[in-house]
């Protein structure tokens, strides 16, 4: 709030307390459908990123291998709902990223 009433003087206008929650109601509205985009992009890195891995490496079994562990270790769920993964996931799911180790192997 500090940083949008800083910015908002700086374009000259006065400070006033009433703006706060229109400012608050826009951060909420705003934020959730930027994060989801940003997540979007992140994952994409990712894949390109496993993807790369996988061509130098040549070695998707350890892929696999890796990332079922890391599922165990961190508890993680493998194929969570759509929504969430959409919302929240910055990487692609455990299950997507076994499946293109697979496909890598054929």
């Amino acid at each position: 709030m500090l940083a949008a009433a800083r910015l908002a003087e700086r374009f000259g206008a006065a400070p006033d307390a009433r703006a706060v929650p229109a400012t608050a109601l826009a951060l909420a509205l705003l934020v959730p459908a930027v994060t989801a985009v940003s997540n979007q992009l992140s994952r994409a890195v990712e894949r390109r990123a496993d993807a790369f891995a996988l061509r130098v490496t040549d070695d998707p079994a350890t892929q696999i291998a890796f990332q079922k562990r890391i599922a165990v270790r961190n508890v993680g769920e493998p194929d969570p709902p759509g929504w969430a993964q959409a919302l929240f996931g910055t990487h692609p799911t455990t299950l997507e990223r076994i499946a293109a180790a697979e496909a890598e192997r054929r």
